[in-house]
């Protein structure tokens, strides 16, 4: 059998243009997995060279300054994407200016937080908070530039510079740690490393964009909108971080953290694979999309199935040999896994609302997938700790599946 034989059944079995994933695919693929050995990295440095409940106190810094990154315009990025994929280039010079206003009001939250904790005498939370926000803001704004790269189709160049932005702070935290295991040493070596590498790689990008381009004023709204959707969202994808740390102490979120963190990694390769198609949706008309994205559900959500297996027979052996301080948390580790299963389908019903820039929808469907998950993680922290954020986690992802499921069923 020949090469173009093989490609044109693999395309008649997943429904989807081989060629194009092959040739974009790789980069995608060969991004997340030098992001995913740099996070291994990361992961064993702090599991090894930094004390649990140091690590617990880090997590819940992070997870502070995600929280305030709620007032972010977190959802601008893929509505840019759908612009500049339509060939609406300097939409993102003005998505940048836009993302830096609303970046006062960040930084504004974090300064009244840092101050509290200051008040209270705890330095390390008060610059710990503030300097990791400064983080936030500067990825969220800077990095815009790279849906610009994602909606021209350019994941080679994409890759690379993702690659290099991870490689570089993870070198700085290494570095840090081995020399301190003082947090905010850390947290100032991280954000000082970001801060440079994104204005290092995104400014010779920004400067060549065509400024005759046109600038989609309906996507910058639109990309309003989902933001406004997503705060729900943030404050649901935090929240377990810090009820842990105030319910039931700085070890146990450095156990759940790690319990959680090789699956999510999992999840976040799978969903970067099939966000390749995203430019290309935005293209297809209504029959079409809805045409295509019902034959791939099934299809990915089978082929999810063989990482996620092969991830809950290897993890004592991963826990072992990484994180053996932590080997406690690898039953909670494969347990989180299942709820990977419901990713395929609910990216690329994600994927579908979006493209169709369905902004009524998409707010229903966000706002009632984050309370039900708040409510999920409040009532499973309550009564069973870290078993219950685990749990949470999964009928979060399956609560999720089922609105957009009902939701994409109403629109027919």
């Amino acid at each position: 059998m020949n090469k173009q034989s093989l490609i044109e059944r693999a395309e008649r079995l997943f429904k989807t243009d081989v060629r194009y994933v092959g040739k974009n695919g790789f980069w995608v693929l060969a991004g997340q997995g030098i992001v995913t050995v740099l996070g291994f990295a990361t992961s064993i440095a702090f599991a090894n060279l930094l004390p649990q409940h140091e690590y617990g106190v880090y997590k819940y810094i992070l997870a502070i300054a995600a929280l305030l990154g709620a007032l972010r315009l977190t959802g601008m990025q893929q509505a840019l994407t759908q612009a500049v994929a339509r060939n609406f280039d300097t939409t993102v010079l003005l998505a940048i200016k836009m993302s830096l206003k609303w970046s006062l009001v960040v930084l504004g939250s974090a300064s009244l937080v840092a101050m509290y904790y200051w008040w209270h005498g705890n330095t390390v939370l008060s610059l710990g908070i503030f300097f990791a926000t400064v983080t936030n803001v500067s990825i969220s704004t800077i990095g815009l530039y790279g849906g610009y790269l994602v909606g021209k189709h350019r994941f080679k160049t994409s890759t690379i510079h993702f690659s290099i932005l991870t490689l570089a702070t993870t070198c700085a935290t290494v570095l840090s740690l081995s020399i301190t295991d003082n947090i905010l040493y850390i947290i100032l070596a991280n954000s000082f490393t970001t801060i440079v590498t994104l204005l290092a790689l995104s400014l010779p990008v920004l400067l060549r964009i065509d400024k005759t381009r046109p600038v989609s004023k309906e996507s910058l709204a639109f990309g309003k909108h989902l933001s406004a959707q997503n705060v729900l969202q943030v404050v649901a994808s935090q929240i377990d971080k810090i009820i842990l740390f105030q319910w039931s102490g700085s070890v146990a979120l450095a156990g759940y953290a790690f319990a959680v963190l090789l699956p999510e990694q999992l999840g976040t390769i799978a969903k970067s694979t099939i966000g390749i198609i995203t430019p290309k949706y935005a293209i297809k008309d209504e029959n079409s999309l809805r045409k295509s994205i019902r034959k791939k559900i099934l299809r990915l959500s089978v082929l999810m199935a063989i990482p996620c297996v092969l991830y809950i027979i290897l993890a004592p052996f991963v826990f072992n040999l990484l994180f053996p301080d932590y080997q406690d948390m690898v039953f909670l580790s494969q347990l989180y896994t299942i709820g990977l299963l419901a990713l395929p389908a609910n990216t690329l019903l994600a994927t579908y609302f979006n493209v169709r820039e369905s902004t009524k929808t998409l707010y229903k469907i966000k706002i009632t997938s984050a309370i039900g998950k708040i409510i999920l993680l409040l009532g499973g922290v309550w009564f069973f700790g870290i078993v219950g954020a685990v749990l949470a986690g999964i009928f979060g992802r399956v609560l999720l599946l089922l609105i957009f499921s009902w939701y994409y069923n109403l629109n027919r």
